[in-house]
């Protein structure tokens, strides 16, 4: 039996910021339940969901979580570093481009 508060996706959508204000499509929603968002780690975060005949529902702490594991300020997600060799591979690419830019 599935618990009275969870929610469904049109209702979950309802109350995500979209595009120029309008509040998010349901299919937005069903897109982080089936693929995911990526972080800028390369991390997939999915939303949680439950699959009730033709209707998904959302648990309200499972959203939560997803809001917080989307949030690229959290300490315990961190963004890839580049090696010594890459930042060195990167300087040396720059300074050529600035040199056929002559700077």
């Amino acid at each position: 039996m599935i618990d009275r508060s969870a929610l469904n996706l049109s209702c979950v959508a309802s109350r995500f910021p979209g595009n120029d204000g309008r509040p998010a499509h349901r299919s937005t929603l069903s897109r982080y339940v089936r693929q995911g968002v990526k972080l800028p780690s390369g991390e997939r975060v999915y939303l949680k969901a439950t699959r009730i005949g033709q209707r998904v529902f959302v648990m309200p702490e499972d959203l939560d979580a997803f809001i917080e594991a989307m949030n690229p300020g959290r300490p315990d997600i961190k963004a890839p570093t580049r090696t010594p060799s890459a930042r060195r591979a990167a300087t040396e690419r720059a300074c050529r481009e600035l040199e056929l830019m002559g700077a």
